[in-house]
């Protein structure tokens, strides 16, 4: 099983490199029916074609989450998708900020499938309109 994170507790997997090898029905049934969690999280994970992916994790319901095929528009999306903003519009806050938060948060994780707490996206969100003006 593949990790890629650790919370000085020892190695965790991430929901998205369970079962890589299944399509997504069978990795719905085997993997993701049997995990659910309280907090809200992001997956995202390559595809066997090389594109990648982006899905929410809200209890046991799992979300696809549009985005374009870029770093900064996984980073817009996800900006949007923490705040209900829906999908971005070219100009709001989530555009000014994504090469931000590709750079500050996204760019250790995006060579690798990672799984991201919602809260972990807002309070990166909260922290920069604190210490920031835009």
């Amino acid at each position: 099983m593949a990790t890629n994170s650790s919370n000085g507790d020892g190695w965790q997997a991430s929901l998205a490199d369970l079962g890589r090898d299944l399509d997504y029905a069978d990795w719905r049934d085997e993997v993701l029916n049997l995990a659910s969690t309280p907090e809200p999280r992001y997956l995202s994970w390559w595809q066997p074609d090389g594109t990648r992916r982006l899905a929410v994790l809200r209890g046991a319901c799992f979300s696809s989450v549009p985005a374009e095929e870029s770093d900064r528009g996984l980073a817009r999306a996800m900006l949007a998708d923490a705040f209900g903003a829906g999908q971005p519009e070219k100009g709001d806050w989530a555009d000014r900020w994504a090469d931000d938060f590709v750079g500050e948060v996204l760019k250790s994780r995006l060579a690798v499938t990672f799984e991201l707490p919602v809260r972990d996206v807002a309070a990166w969100v909260l922290r920069r309109s604190l210490s920031r003006e835009d």
